[in-house]
């Protein structure tokens, strides 16, 4: 449910394995076309690319998979190495309710993809609520030093002994 949500955004961890060659394998021919694609649809509309990966090896094959990023069907961004890397993507549309869908093509031998880490973010437009805390409010020993409030803590306000630890909670404006 994304209902009362703005600023929405998509991310991802992203990693592709060389093949035992050394080569990448991605292929981008008419016959085998290698991908990665994530879309989203909102409240029934239709699908929308959010975050595409494909092979830069235009018409061939063993090529590299890359961020499609005008979703043409070519890799021509950051390269997927063996190592997770982060991708994000805003989501400028809003409604009430979100399905993210995620389609892979690999069809031959040493062709592979990884991702973890699939995180939907945004602002509440109710807005937040913020408690600071001295000590972690999950152990019972807290004392509050601030809130419930809208707005920032500033510790430069309350008289304390420094190095000072703060913890903050955050809740929905129409409840925790």
């Amino acid at each position: 449910n994304i209902s009362n949500f703005t600023g929405l955004n998509f991310e991802v961890s992203l990693a592709e394995d060389d093949s035992n060659d050394g080569d990448e394998d991605w292929d981008d021919s008419p016959a085998d076309n290698n991908f990665l694609h994530i879309d989203y649809l909102i409240d029934g509309g239709g699908f929308q690319n959010l975050i595409h990966v494909e092979g830069d090896a235009l018409g061939n094959t063993n090529g590299t998979p890359r961020l499609d990023t005008d979703f043409d069907g070519v890799g021509d961004g950051t390269e997927l190495t063996d190592v997770f890397q982060a991708f994000n993507a805003s989501i400028p549309d809003t409604g009430s309710v979100m399905d993210i869908r995620i389609r892979i093509n690999l069809e031959d031998g040493d062709e592979d993809i990884a991702f973890d880490n699939l995180m939907l973010g945004g602002f509440d437009a109710n807005g937040v609520i913020f408690k600071y805390y001295d000590a972690d409010p999950s152990l019972g020993t807290a004392n509050l030093l601030a809130g419930p409030t809208t707005l920032p803590y500033d510790p430069a306000t309350t008289p304390t002994n420094s190095p000072q630890t703060v913890y903050v909670t955050v809740c929905a404006a129409n409840g925790c």
